[in-house]
């Protein structure tokens, strides 16, 4: 109709929701965009370390698929633990000597890909050129303490009928109630199944966990700060430590008068510095060592080699782990060495028919 006038109020205006479909749409973008680069990220990350650790590599953290992947051909004896290093091939040898080493994860050899490499076997080897019936049983496990080490002996030291005993010790034997050990609890390690999950399967969550907890501050005590208020001398915590090592201490002198305690030195390991020990733990070192005089047993501070290294690095057995460098081990091995050739402890030749035989500490106390 020519010139009709509409009124705008009769006109029913349609609303619209352009702006809504598009926030949501970009959210829904940005949702899609993040969730692609996750992905990605994970999937080049996982290639990425699953290619550079093709061979696996030691973590302080004894767990994890790199850990799994590098130990997949260590070989196991066949004591407890499972345990490694070497083991008699049969009987003891009329004539022989019989080595029995005790330890944890040290003379286990975390990190250290072959078992020539072990300081037990590198001992032996030595050994063997001055006596070729030496042979050797290690009882090792990572995470041992001194109340198992005690079960252990009680279990296989009457069947192995030993001539010398060694000892190797580290600081955390003394923790036979680990309830009070400081523990970091991140965020992202919940949920944990979750968490577990992934950290089992996946190289990269595994690194990332490690390399995260590393870095980032934490509110919890030191571990050296922990050590030295729980095992302070006269402490319960000590004075527990202190009865399970004499009661270990008289089993293995009723199993063979030549006893030899391995003292490893807990070290501040910084990169690009030389290793130190802390003051507080000097002090549990110290009074470690007056134990082993107290209980009348040979004790190879290892602390005085260690100390020599000019570089951390060159002690730890990897970038990512603290444990004793195959490097560490052959030192090891050389100062055990050396007092069997020193003559702290003799191997003579089978045809003298004295094996084993003790003549004393550099405290001059005998052990024979």
């Amino acid at each position: 109709m020519a010139g009709a006038v509409i009124d705008p109020r009769g006109v029913e205006i349609q609303p619209t929701h352009t702006s809504r479909l598009t926030f949501d749409g970009a959210l829904g973008k940005l949702a899609l965009g993040a969730g692609v680069f996750l992905a990605i990220f994970f999937l080049v990350g996982e290639l990425f370390l699953r290619v550079v650790y093709w061979e696996g590599e030691s973590f302080s953290a004894h767990r994890g698929p790199m850990v799994q992947r590098l130990e997949r051909d260590f070989k196991l004896n066949r004591f407890d633990g499972p345990s490694r290093g070497p083991e008699p091939s049969g009987p003891k040898h009329p004539e022989g000597t019989r080595i029995v080493i005790q330890g944890d994860s040290i003379t286990w050899g975390q990190g250290v890909r072959h078992e020539e490499q072990l300081f037990s076997s590198q001992l032996l080897t030595k050994l063997r050129e001055m006596d070729r019936h030496v042979d050797m049983a290690v009882l090792a496990r990572p995470g041992r303490e001194i109340d198992e080490h005690l079960q252990q002996l009680k279990k296989w030291g009457p069947e192995l009928q030993p001539d010398v005993i060694i000892y190797q010790w580290y600081i955390n034997d003394m923790e036979l109630d680990k309830k009070l050990r400081p523990r970091t609890d991140r965020i992202w390690r919940h949920p944990y199944a979750v968490y577990s999950m992934l950290q089992k399967n996946s190289y990269l969550c595994f690194f990332l966990d490690f390399s995260l907890d590393t870095v980032l501050p934490s509110s919890i005590l030191s571990y050296e700060s922990y050590l030295s208020n729980q095992f302070k001398e006269g402490s319960d915590g000590w004075q527990l430590f202190e009865q399970h090592f004499s009661d270990w201490a008289m089993l293995a002198k009723t199993l063979t008068p030549r006893v030899i305690v391995a003292l490893y030195p807990h070290l501040s390991l910084q990169r690009g510095a030389a290793p130190v020990m802390r003051p507080e733990i000097v002090d549990i070192h110290t009074r470690v060592l007056a134990l082993c005089r107290a209980n009348n047993l040979v004790c190879v501070d290892l602390s005085t080699s260690l100390t020599k290294f000019e570089d951390a690095r060159s002690i730890k057995v990897s970038p990512f782990d603290d444990h004793p460098s195959a490097e560490v081990h052959s030192v090891i091995a050389e100062a055990l060495y050396e007092m069997f050739r020193g003559g702290t402890v003799n191997v003579l030749s089978s045809s003298d028919g004295e094996g084993v035989q003790g003549r004393g500490t550099a405290g001059s106390e005998k052990i024979h």
